[in-house]
């Protein structure tokens, strides 16, 4: 019994050696048998075809301008300077905040700088000031610039202004844009053969059907119409969002290298003080902004007060008597 089990145990080891070295020659037949510089074996010829196949798709591209770089190359834009080059349909957007000492010269600026780019404003919110707010006016306003200018006017606002934050986005529609047309194309061969059967049809009944197929088409028509319209117009024209906010001191930006610790006090000291400062100018303006408010206030508890030191002398003199008359009614029944 002892024998069978050795001779099946040995049977079950020669099994697993001989798949065991069928799997590594078929992992060897992927690589070449030649190994590189580096002691690993080359591409298969199947990821060399991938290779082939990527380079293909990328000669056209690059032929028309379109470079391909690494994942951590970055030349500061958002998008090749040759994209316009390419059939493709992009939505420029921006969000910025931007701070200034004086609000209303830099609101002519920016209107001046729109007014350069060809531009407009869509929308306009400005709060001129108030006393719950320091005083300090600011505005939102969203901007509309033509999309081949969107980089240049980017820049300007970057390089002339302080901006304190920024986002941008760019939105690929050409797929949306060109079904969008397919579809429109579509639609006006149908509604070209509904009018060519409507003018040739004689039955009441067909005529109705028609026309009704006719303004169904229609109605089709002017909805893919209106959404192309709106896709020219975000595509011909990218949308700024612009807050511009009236400070005393601008935010300071942040350094390029790291403070040291000496660097880091003086800084903390600096922010202390000039946290001191606006808290004692914020007092100073909430009492001189609220001094009518102040005096009434000090006078009605001055009035408080004073009555109600004369009610308690008042008090006290009536006690001072009832407790004198006790004690004369108590030394006269004393000598009765």
């Amino acid at each position: 019994m002892k024998k069978i089990m050795k001779n099946f145990l040995l049977l079950i080891f020669i099994s697993v050696f001989v798949c065991s070295c069928g799997g590594d020659r078929d992992k060897e037949s992927n690589y070449s048998s030649k190994p590189n510089d580096y002691g690993y074996y080359s591409l298969s010829e199947y990821e060399e075809d991938v290779v082939d196949s990527v380079e293909m798709l990328k000669a056209p591209m690059e032929a028309k301008g379109v470079s391909f770089k690494s994942a951590g190359s970055s030349n500061g834009s958002m998008i090749s300077s040759n994209v316009e080059n390419l059939n493709v349909k992009l939505i420029f957007r921006a969000n910025l905040t931007v701070q200034t000492l004086d609000y209303t010269d830099s609101y002519k600026q920016l209107n001046e700088l729109i007014d350069y780019y060809g531009g407009y404003f869509e929308s306009i919110y400005q709060y001129n000031g108030g006393m719950n707010s320091s005083g300090h006016p600011y505005g939102n306003y969203s901007i509309r610039i033509p999309s081949e200018k969107y980089s240049d006017f980017i820049n300007r606002i970057s390089s002339e202004s302080h901006v304190v934050d920024i986002s941008q986005s760019v939105e690929d529609v050409s797929l949306t844009y060109s079904d969008i047309e397919k579809r429109l194309e579509t639609l006006n061969t149908k509604h070209e053969r509904l009018i060519s059967l409507l003018s040739s049809a004689s039955k009441m009944e067909d005529i109705i059907d028609l026309e009704n197929a006719l303004s169904d088409c229609e109605s089709e028509i002017d909805r893919y119409s209106s959404r192309k319209r709106n896709y020219d117009s975000l595509i011909g024209f990218s949308t700024i969002s612009l807050n511009l906010i009236e400070v005393e001191r601008l935010q300071t930006p942040v350094p390029e290298k790291p403070l040291g610790f000496g660097a880091k006090i003086v800084n903390g000291l600096k922010s202390g003080f000039n946290n001191a400062l606006n808290f004692i100018e914020s007092v100073i303006i909430w009492i001189a902004s609220n001094v009518i408010g102040i005096l009434i206030f000090f006078l009605i508890v001055a009035v408080v007060i004073i009555l109600i030191l004369k009610f308690r002398k008042k008090f006290l003199i009536k006690k001072y008597k009832f407790s004198f008359k006790n004690l004369d009614d108590s030394e006269m029944g004393d000598k009765r």
